[in-house]
């Protein structure tokens, strides 16, 4: 039965977003693109500047893989939009998003200002979707139909060699995955219902 479009609005709406920034950027020229690209950060100083545009804006600028982000997106979020529905899925990726940017640029600010790494770090590129990928891909593979959860494995398949790379240095990306991921779990146990035993006569869930 194919997967219809409004009973997956958080699914749908970050797909359609990532596709339509990457294809806005594309058409760009390379000094503007650049540009928007430093707006969007969720650097520190854009973060002390303008939070709300760079928390809102980072999340859905995809600077290189276009079509593979969009796959990725689609992977993780369908199979977590329809486990958990899409409220708890808005939650957890917004919390991913917004928890894995200040908890990974808190860190690079602490740094700086006990002068382990440089003042230019506070400037810093950090844009893309993983974060929100990342808890999607988790409550997916934690809640998921069986479908569901082969779908998710593929995308940890394919993001698993680079989530963590640095995570020993305190990697921006690789910290923000890691709350990402304890997002993913959070989200995936609140609430939780056991799935009815199998012949139960219990009402089928989506």
């Amino acid at each position: 039965m194919p997967v219809r479009v409004r009973r997956l609005p958080v699914t749908t709406t970050v797909a359609v977003l990532i596709g339509a920034t990457g294809l806005a950027l594309a058409w760009l020229d390379h000094a503007t693109r650049n540009g928007v690209v430093r707006w969007a950060s969720t650097s520190v100083d854009n973060l002390g500047s303008h939070p709300v545009g760079s928390l809102l804006g980072s999340a859905f600028v995809v600077t290189e893989e276009l079509a593979g982000w969009v796959l990725l997106s689609l992977l993780g979020l369908v199979a977590a939009e329809r486990a958990v529905g899409s409220v708890r899925l808005l939650v957890a990726v917004a919390a991913a998003q917004v928890l894995g940017t200040l908890v990974s640029e808190g860190i690079v600010a602490w740094r700086v200002a006990h002068a382990a790494l440089p003042l230019s770090q506070r400037g810093m590129e950090d844009v893309g979707p993983s974060y929100l990928v990342v808890a999607g891909l988790t409550i997916g593979l934690l809640r998921g139909s069986w479908p569901g959860r082969a779908a998710a494995a593929v995308g940890w398949w394919l993001l698993g060699p680079d989530l963590f790379d640095g995570l020993s240095r305190l990697d921006v990306a690789a910290v923000g995955h890691v709350v990402s991921i304890a997002a993913g779990v959070v989200a995936s146990g609140i609430g939780a219902t056991p799935r009815p035993a199998p012949g139960s006569g219990a009402g089928r869930g989506r």
